[in-house]
């Protein structure tokens, strides 16, 4: 925010109009010329934007709108208030924008609208996307909440879809505090975009009262109170005429990234197509666990210890909540999405980054990478100041531990270890059944770890089971590789609910939403932890991942622990059939 923002909020605030006024139509006509649409429509936020969009629209109910999973939940959100179901399609894993393919394949006589967004500021394949809509009678409402300064190789964004939607949130590169724009060549729509912004009026407020006198208005459809106030234009007008000049600076910040990580484990952002240009929006760095040493989370949690903060932009939507509880979505259904969701981290890109800040973030995740897994980086030149850490032994002279919580699936674990050639350590395997699909591989000593732990003289080089509640009472004198099962909650309670039921047992009234809360903070706990513990290696296995691709994520566990384990037999066991909970 710079002075001429400071002195034109001022001179608002002094004018006596700071409602939806001269400077909101002044930011528009600037808006308007600078992507060169016909019109252009301030409102409150790109979701309201959004929204205004799909009901000017004329969808509602019964209609489809497709829309990317790799994206802010205010994409899906708008589809939904307007009464429009929402579908998704895959994305490509480059570019993290949607796959033309995957839309076409996912049109039905229902569907009426496509919503690209333009992710982190790349231009999504808009001719691809055009001529699909063309194809099928289809409407574009672009979400370019990132891609204010985007262009594809033949127009600027916001000028080519029916409707293009921008948002001026405070992290966004255009800042308004809060806001959006619509822009768009359909001179029918205009007045009603306006008049609905407005609780459905035929007059704005500046029409209303002016040294013209008072006008009556009507209310001439059941609107919204989505209008832009002078206040927030203030801010606009100025951040507009200085955005090409931070785009250089954020282009500056971006190759430095791009040429500091070459050669390291982290996959950078994809190289842009001839012709288009990024609004650098976002910087997104892929942190993949098998190459990083590290799971994303962990990795986010490391830099933020070392005072760098990162934002993950997003968990795949139809993974939320919500959306996976009223559509019915699970994990694997988008799988490009999923990977992307999974590793995607955000480092600092701002105009105001110095070029000493934007060492110190490149220091600091070389150190992070060089903590992680030095071995993957052997030739590289370590961080300034960081002494790399020494890999754990190889052979057998570590400890394998497999953890998770309760109903996370860890017997599976313990059954693919043993098709692979690592013994488990047990008081029997027992026969699967119903409670548990994947046999069941206990040491009933392990309960007492806290004061009986002899056990453990002849545990090395062999599997053991240990729940997460109980592994730092492991003593320390000994190492360990831990693999963690992550299991998605609500297949974790939906297993939990299955047993009870199978047992005659009622269930706890504690809700399902309580006993998720308690699981969460505990497995943020066990993280956390495990990050810290100079005895422990940990490997988090992602279930959705191990279904999608099996053989893979069998690999990975060999890898880690670096014993020479038969992946193709681990893989062999997998059966999604064991792993969801079955209806």
């Amino acid at each position: 925010i710079g002075e001429e923002e400071i002195a034109e909020v001022v001179d608002t605030l002094r004018s006596g109009w700071i409602g939806t006024g001269p400077k909101v139509a002044a930011f528009e006509e600037a808006f308007r010329n600078y992507v060169g649409a016909e019109h252009a429509i301030a409102v409150s936020s790109c979701t309201a934007a959004l929204h205004l969009s799909v009901q000017i629209a004329g969808m509602g109910p019964g209609d489809e709108i497709i829309t990317t999973p790799m994206t802010f939940c205010a994409t899906a959100n708008a589809i939904v208030h307007a009464g429009v179901t929402p579908i998704f399609a895959d994305i490509n894993r480059e570019t993290m924008n949607l796959d033309p393919t995957a839309v076409e394949a996912a049109i039905t006589p229902a569907t009426k609208a496509i919503i690209p967004v333009h992710f982190a500021g790349r231009p999504c394949d808009m001719e691809a996307i055009c001529a699909i809509a063309k194809r099928h009678n289809l409407l574009i409402i672009e979400d370019a909440a990132h891609a204010i300064e985007s262009r594809t190789a033949t127009a600027k964004i916001g000028a080519i879809g029916d409707l293009t939607c921008f948002s001026f949130y405070v992290t966004k590169n255009v800042v308004t505090a809060e806001g959006g724009m619509i822009t768009t060549d359909r001179s029918d729509w205009v007045d009603r975009l306006k008049s609905c912004a407005l609780h459905g009026m035929n007059r704005d407020a500046w029409k209303r009262y002016s040294d013209a006198g008072f006008k009556h208005y009507q209310v001439e459809s059941p609107g919204f109170k989505y209008n832009m106030t002078d206040i927030q234009a203030s801010l606009g007008i100025h951040q507009l005429r200085r955005v090409e000049d931070n785009l250089r600076r954020r282009e500056e910040i971006w190759q430095r990234y791009d040429e500091a990580f070459a050669d390291w484990p982290l996959q950078t952002p994809a190289r842009l197509a001839q012709g288009q240009v990024h609004g650098r929006h976002l910087y997104t760095i892929m942190v993949d666990q098998a190459k990083v040493g590290l799971a994303r989370d962990a990795f986010q949690l490391r830099l933020h210890e070392l005072n760098i903060g990162t934002g993950i932009h997003y968990v795949a939507v139809h993974l939320q909540p919500y959306y996976a509880r009223t559509w019915g979505f699970r994990r694997g259904d988008f799988p490009e999405a999923e990977y992307v969701s999974d590793r995607t981290l955000s480092l600092p890109l701002g105009v105001n980054m110095s070029d000493a800040d934007v060492i110190d973030v490149i220091e600091t995740v070389r150190g992070v990478l060089s903590e992680s897994r030095p071995r993957v980086y052997a030739s590289s030149v370590p961080a300034k100041g960081t002494a790399p850490v020494a890999p754990m032994e190889e052979g057998h002279t570590f400890i394998t531990i497999v953890s998770g919580l309760p109903r996370s699936g860890t017997s599976m674990l313990m059954k693919m270890l043993d098709a692979g050639g690592l013994q488990p350590l047990t008081d029997g395997i027992r026969e699967p059944d119903e409670d548990n699909p994947g046999g069941y591989y206990e040491l009933e000593q392990v309960k007492q770890l806290a004061t009986e732990n002899h056990w453990i003289e002849g545990a090395q080089g062999r599997v053991v089971k240990v729940i997460s509640q109980l592994l730092d009472t492991l003593p320390n004198d000994r190492r360990y590789k831990v693999v963690f099962a992550l299991r998605e909650m609500d297949e974790i309670l939906a297993s939990q609910r299955a047993m009870l039921k199978r047992r005659g047992q009622v269930p706890d009234v504690v809700s399902d939403t309580e006993i998720a809360a308690v699981f969460g903070r505990h497995l943020q706990e066990v993280r956390e932890w495990l990050q810290v513990q100079s005895h422990i290696e940990v490997l988090f296995v992602d279930y959705g991942a191990m279904l999608r691709d099996p053989l893979t994520a069998s690999n990975r566990i060999a890898d880690f622990l670096a014993l020479p384990l038969d992946f193709e037999k681990m893989a062999g066991v997998v059966d999604q059939g064991l792993y969801r909970q079955r209806k």
